[in-house]
This record gives structure tokens, sequence and C-alpha cells, in this order.
């Protein structure tokens, strides 16, 4: 014992030491106590005591007891690293984080110390705090994996990527062998569109470390990208056998769902990962999309879900809104933004892409803020009309908010809706005067900051706008789309095949109701067959789901064929082999239809409830093909029926779609984006009356 200790401490010390050593705990921890009570702010002694509650598992009492010591003396290193495991054991890591703060404070080149603190701030997601502690044991000691990984994850979770990628692979280099290095530079990879790559990384951590959940999880992520769907719910469900409170899994679970034709099924993993992680706003946003196809979904319940939504995920970003101090001359030119995370080769991108090619560049300024991952020669076309271009993906939603604000947008315009890589918390921040949703998800965001939707008359009838949270301001329709320029001509029909009926619609949107007219309608067209075309259908489940889905409503598998993912003009070609398009209900085509009609082919239609269920509507109406719309279900089968008894007149017709689409306000992509601008300017000016 330490000099100016009496004998009675120093041999109760004695005692408590050799008893502890022996394993005689009880015995040992009663000593300790005698001692501390004739001198209770001896630092060995706290120290011992700690340290024996810690070995017995009395992990509450050892943090106090190993707390007293550090502040008893002035060698607090070994009773802080003590003190920092208890913690860590408790799972307590930011006051683990203070623990290794302490040693640093004697001790700055402690590496252990620098290592274990940047992993404490690691877990408590102070990843910007953890870096530079990370930094300086990596500097170091630059040959132990694991700091070099941790690093690697932090750097990642501050977006600083192409350095995280760098450490992650010395992570590697060092020890080859390590299942979580190999999951984070699959993520890395991942997000740096080598989807390859990534899932040789996985399968990698997965081979090595087969209960890792997370590696499991991720795997499958990287399958799914790659449209192996059925490989990737293997992947999830192994995850949650692994570790059932997984909410990322069902999440995923739910989208593969989607993509299979299961949009009930995807709702409820959907609900599920929510009832783990409940503030994880990407899920919650597909769930709202997922309940758009709800059989029964009216106007009303799919707005109170975007509302729910809003007050869920967005709200307290609409407390960071302020003025604005915009130049308010009503016809200046003006600095228009435009958000989305599709601006790629993505169907989205050909309702958007003709507009922002076409806008006056006199009158607006054009500045893109992309949060699209995998980029392709179309973005680049996209960065070439833009005055600017903003790279969105690594910021935050307040970080993009203050850089719009510093870009002096006048009008800012999001193209996603509910849909994937949204900036919708962004919009309720309010960073631009005038905000407007268009042309990604026809349906309303939910979110009042947004002050104008782009729609129709026919997608939003009068009655039911009060329930939306945004001004419609009316366009010659919804949405327009740009077919491309290599787009076959139109073929004639082939009287030599059997009559065929198409839907190329995405599978989700073939519901149980779409499956049963349809057939009713094959039932009463014995010679006829149905092509469905969509990319899900290259996995093997999804072709056998379907098949499943429509042998229940008395079509044979014989008399279906479907087929999958194919270039753009390819897919357009496929039209030549369709007599008569079905359009799917409750949610209805968007480009789809206009596809078709394009090339040739007419639609059926159903008026639906909602939004989601009134597009195809709305755009035959626009090119004034409104007598291919039926009110309802058993008018759409009776329709289709009577035109398909007629093959004659239908061959008659495909030849003159083309040109009465062409000519149509909507087809007409000069007279369309000219009505936007002139929405744009008319939004503008109310703003500076205001």
């Amino acid at each position: 014992m330490p000099a100016g200790v009496s004998e009675d401490v120093a041999a109760l010390a004695d005692t408590a030491a050799q008893l502890l050593q022996a394993g005689d705990f009880p015995a040992g921890l009663r000593a300790c106590r005698a001692a501390l009570a004739l001198a209770p702010e001896q630092a060995d002694l706290l120290h011992m005591h700690g340290l024996a509650l810690a070995q017995s598992q009395s992990l509450p009492a050892a943090a106090i007891l190993l707390g007293r010591a550090t502040m008893a003396t002035a060698a607090p290193v070994l009773a802080a690293r003590h003190l920092a495991a208890v913690f860590n054991a408790l799972g307590r890591r930011a006051e683990e984080a203070e623990a290794h703060r302490t040693i640093l404070r004697t001790d700055p080149y402690d590496v252990v110390a620098l290592g274990n603190l940047g992993a404490a701030l690691l877990a408590t997601g102070r990843a910007s705090e953890a870096a530079l502690p990370l930094q300086r044991a990596v500097v170091l000691n630059p040959g132990i994996a694991e700091l070099a990984h941790n690093l690697a994850e932090a750097l990642a979770a501050i977006r600083k990527h192409t350095a995280a990628l760098r450490h992650e692979r010395r992570a590697l280099a060092i020890r080859a062998a390590f299942p979580e290095a190999l999951n984070g530079l699959g993520l890395l990879l991942r997000h740096l569109n080598q989807p390859g790559e990534a899932i040789a990384c996985f399968e990698r951590a997965a081979a090595l470390s087969p209960d890792y959940a997370e590696a499991q999880n991720n795997f499958g992520n990287a399958l799914h990208v790659e449209r192996r769907i059925a490989a990737a719910v293997t992947r999830y469900r192994r995850s949650l056998a692994l570790k059932p409170a997984g909410s990322a899994p069902h999440m995923n679970l739910g989208n593969a769902r989607m993509d299979r034709g299961d949009p009930l099924g995807a709702v409820a993993n959907y609900r599920r990962a929510l009832a783990i992680a409940p503030d994880n706003a990407a899920c919650d946003t597909a769930l709202v999309f997922a309940l758009d196809f709800r059989e029964k979904l009216g106007f009303a319940e799919q707005q109170a879900e975007r509302r729910r939504w809003y007050r869920r995920h967005a709200l307290p970003f609409a407390a960071m809104k302020s003025g604005h101090a915009n130049d308010r001359t009503p016809d200046r030119r003006l600095k228009v933004g435009f958000v989305s995370a599709d601006f790629r080769q993505h169907a989205t991108a050909s309702i958007f892409g003709p507009v922002l090619r076409r806008l006056d560049a006199t009158r607006f300024e054009i500045g893109c803020y992309s949060a699209t991952v995998r980029a392709d020669w179309l973005t680049e076309s996209f960065r070439r009309i833009s005055s600017f271009w903003r790279e969105t993906h690594d910021l935050s939603p307040t970080e993009l908010a203050a850089q719009i604000r510093r870009d002096e947008i006048d009008i800012l315009v999001d193209l996603s809706g509910h849909t994937g890589g949204h900036r919708l918390q962004t919009f309720a921040a309010k960073p631009a005067p005038v905000q407007i949703t268009a042309w990604g998800h026809g349906v309303g965001t939910g979110v009042p900051e947004i002050d104008y939707f782009l729609g129709d008359p026919v997608l939003l009838p009068p009655a039911i706008r009060p329930l939306l949270a945004e001004q419609v301001y009316d366009l010659p329709c919804f949405m327009t789309s740009e077919p491309p320029e290599d787009a076959p001509t139109v073929a004639a029909a082939d009287p030599r095949r059997p009559f065929t009926l198409g839907c190329f619609n995405r599978a989700s949107k073939i519901s149980g109701k779409t499956a049963a007219a349809w057939g009713h309608i094959l039932a009463a067209l014995p010679a006829a067959r149905l092509l469905l075309k969509d990319p899900s259908f290259d996995d093997g489940l999804a072709r056998a789901e379907m098949s499943i889905l429509m042998a229940r409503h008395g079509v044979a598998p014989a008399r279906v064929e479907m087929r999958g993912r194919t270039p753009r003009t390819e897919h357009m070609g496929a039209f030549a082999d369709v007599d008569l398009a079905l359009d799917p209900f409750p949610f209805n085509g968007g480009v789809s239809t206009f596809e078709a009609v394009h090339m040739g082919v007419p639609v059926i239609a159903l008026l639906g409830s909602n939004a989601a269920g009134r597009a195809s509507a709305a755009i035959l109406s626009a090119i004034g093909l409104a007598d291919w719309i039926a009110a309802d279900v058993d008018a759409y089968v009776a329709l289709a029926i009577a035109k398909a008894q007629d093959r004659a007149a239908l061959a008659s017709l495909r030849p003159g779609f083309r040109e009465q689409l062409a000519q149509s306000a909507v087809g007409d992509l000069d007279r369309y984006t000219a009505a936007v601008a002139d929405g744009f300017r008319v939004m503008w000016r109310r703003w500076c009356e205001s």
C-alpha cells in the first residue's frame, strides 16, 4: 500500500488481495469494504474493490467505485481502463468514451485508448468525433486491422466514401479473413455503383461468418439490385433467422415482395420493420407507396397516410423555416431547382426530362439536386443542360436545405413524391419561396410546405382537392412522356398470330381484382392470350407467383407469356405483339400508357377512386381517347371484350395513334413545356404579391 496508510488498513488490503487472488470473492469483498470504511478515498482500495465487483459481475457498483478511483489518484490510467471496460459491458458507450478521454489526458499517444474512444463514439452515432482519434491511432500503429476498419466506418458515416474505401482495403490487406471489413467494403462498393464487387465482398463475409446477420442482409440487398430476387429473399430470411429483431431485413423483404407483385405482403413487412424502428423514414415512405396499391383505398385515406408520414418524419424540419430574401421582381429570370434521385434511365426521367430540356433558358436558370446513385449517360445529359449540378445523396436534409438557400433558388421542384430517394424532409424546411411537387408520383406528398401539385381535372377532381396538402395547379395532363428517339415505327397488326392482350406495367400493379377482370375477359375470348412484361419476370419466383395468381382466376399458364427486362427500344418494339393493352387497377400505369399509344396500341383503363387509380384515365382523356375509359370493373370487362371482338377495327386504329398523341396538348412537348413555364410564372407572381 502507498505510504501514509495505517497498518490496519494495509493489513485489511493485503488480506483482501490474497482472498481475491485465491478466488474467494465474498470474503475478499468483505475485507475490501472493511478497509474502505477506514480509508474511504484511498485510490488503490477503490480500484481493487471496483475490479473485484466487476469480476463478480456487479457491474453498476463496479462502475461507481472505479469512477471514484480515477478521481482519487494522480495516475488514473489503469483504473480508467478498467472503468471503460465496465461501461462497455454495460452498453454505456458515452460514459466509456469519457473514461478513454481520462487515459488520453495522461497519455495522448495511447493507441489502445485512441482506438477504443473512436469505437465508443461510433457506437453512439458521433462519427465525425470518432474520426479524429481513429486517424491518430492509425498513424501511430498502421498495422492494426480493427483500427483501419473502424476509421473506414467513421469516414463512411460522414460521407467521405473514397477515403473510407482506402482504409477498408487497408484493413483487409492486414487481415484478409475479416468479415466486418468485407461487409463494410461491400457497402462502400454498392454506394459507389460497383454491384458485382459488392456481391463478392458480402458473399465472402457470409462464408467466413455464417451467423453474421448484417452481412446476410446486405448480401441480399446487393443481389436484389441485380434483380436476383429469389436469392435475395433467401439472404433476408437468413438474416432474420439470426436476428429476429432486425428492422432492415423486414423492410427489404417488403421491397422484394413489391418487386414480385405482392404489395399487400409488402405492407405487412414494412409494418413489422416500423414496429422495430419507427423512425425509419425510408421504410415509412415505402409503406405509403405500397398502400396506394390497396383496392379499397380512397382519396381521404391516401392523403391521410401522407399526412401521417409528414407528422412522424418531416415536421421537425419544418421548425427550420424562415423568410426568403429573393428578389421579388415578377418577370425576371428565375432560378429553378429540380430535386430527384432519378436523373438516369428511369421511367420518371422520361416524364420530367422533356420539360427540363425545353424550358426557355432566357426565362429560367435550371439547377439539379441529384441523389442519383447509379449514374449513366442520361445522367450526363441532365448535367449538361443544368446551369449548376449538386450531388446530394451524401447531404442530410438540413445540409441540403442550407445548400438550396445558398443557391438562392426561387422555385424548387420535387420530382419524386413518395418514391425512393426523395428529399421531402428538406422541402419541409422550406428552403425556397415557391415549392412544387410534379411528375415523380402523382398522388401528393402530405407536406404543407410544398405549395403546388401539378395535376389535372381528371386526376384530381375539384371535390377532393381540399384533402391535399398542396394547391393543385392544372396542366393539360399531370404528366407527359417522351418516347426514345430510336423507337420502332408502328407495326401493323399481324392477323396470323393469336389475338394478344398485353400489360407492360410493373407486376405489383396487377392486383387480385385486376387478375379477376382479366380472367373474365380471357374466358370470353378463348383464342386470346395474355402478354405480360416487367423486369421482375427475369426472376423465376416472380413468374411462378404470377402464374398462380392468373390460374386462380381461371387463366391457364399456357395462355400467359411473361417477358423480363430489355433495352427500352426493344421494350417499345414488343408492343408489335400486342393488339389491346389492359391497364391495371387500382394503381394504373403512367409511362406505359404513353408508350402503348405511341406504338399504336389502344389501352382499356378504369376510372378509379383515388389519384393512383385515375392516372391512365387522365392520360387518355388528354390525348382524346376518353372512349377507352370504363367507369367500373364490369364496364372495363365489357369494353375490352367488345373492342377485342372487332380485330379489324383495332388494326385500322394503330397507324393514327402516334400522330394523335403528338398533336395533343400532352403529346406536343413544346406546348406542354410552355404550359409548365406559364405555371411557374403564375406561382412566382403570386409569391411576389404575397
